[in-house]
């Protein structure tokens, strides 16, 4: 998880409770870099998947729109519409402050999303589901 983001501000961004956050922030000097990289994983899970169910919310709606036909939606609609749900996320994240931080987050959510997909797909968790069922 490279990002120059630093850990303190992410946990700042993340919607978590705030006594986490604070304690977190606090004993971050004492956290191994195992514990830094476990928390900033965890942070970066939660918001790609805040993004993932705001996107699907957004996808249905256009959907329902459609299929009542009040809204006819082009393929360039869909596609913008990550970017708007990322851009929506990003303003509710009041710690967010530059273009920069911005980017940074969009390319990390964007990361997280995919190494999610991959881990999804991947050989080993499969065989694991399929020999747990057993």
């Amino acid at each position: 998880m490279s990002s120059n983001l630093t850990l303190k501000q992410l946990v700042k961004i993340t919607p978590v409770d705030e006594k986490i956050k604070k304690r977190v922030i606090e004993e971050e000097a004492s956290l191994t870099d195992d514990q830094k990289y476990r928390i900033s994983r965890i942070c970066w899970r939660l918001l790609s998947l805040i993004f993932k169910s705001k996107l699907r919310e957004k996808r249905e709606e256009m959907f329902k729109e459609m299929a009542e036909g009040a809204v006819e939606y082009g393929q360039d609609d869909f596609k913008k519409l990550e970017d708007e749900v990322l851009a929506d996320l990003l303003i509710k994240l009041d710690e967010v402050k530059t273009k920069k931080e911005m980017a940074e987050i969009k390319a990390q959510v964007r990361a997280s999303i995919e190494k999610e997909k991959q881990e999804d797909l991947s050989p080993a968790k499969n065989s694991q589901a399929s020999v747990s069922e057993e």
